[in-house]
């Protein structure tokens, strides 16, 4: 079985920034001029909060509870001025991916299994 979590949308300005959801910032103590580290994978970017030493991410500032989008990233991703980016709250941070997550649920002997990945 496949399934799609598609996480809030929060659109793309001109200028590569999102404006993430403050609600969801509050929950790991960002603030809107915090110093976050942004970790930049394919598909994804992870955004934890300055003290998660375990994120291993470069560190980047908000700015009025703004963020940039790195460029290559976005360019890699097709991101463009008005599309939109899906934020999910995951263990210590926020997830940005540039599309919905794609799950399948697999069965096999020893039981159930979900596998996430980004989807194209």
């Amino acid at each position: 079985m496949k399934f799609y979590f598609t996480g809030l949308p929060v659109h793309v300005s001109s200028a590569r920034r999102i404006y993430p959801d403050s609600k969801m910032l509050q929950q790991y103590g960002i603030g809107p001029e915090s110093f976050v580290q942004l970790c930049v994978r394919d598909r994804v970017i992870g955004l934890f909060p300055e003290e998660n030493k375990d994120a291993g991410g470069s560190l980047c500032r908000l700015s009025q509870g703004r963020l940039m989008l790195p460029a290559d990233w976005a360019q890699r991703n097709g991101i463009k001025s008005r599309k939109c980016v899906y934020l999910f709250c995951i263990d210590g941070g926020i997830l940005i991916s540039a599309h919905p997550i794609a799950c399948t649920i697999d069965e096999s002997r020893e039981g159930r299994r979900c596998i996430c990945t980004a989807a194209l």
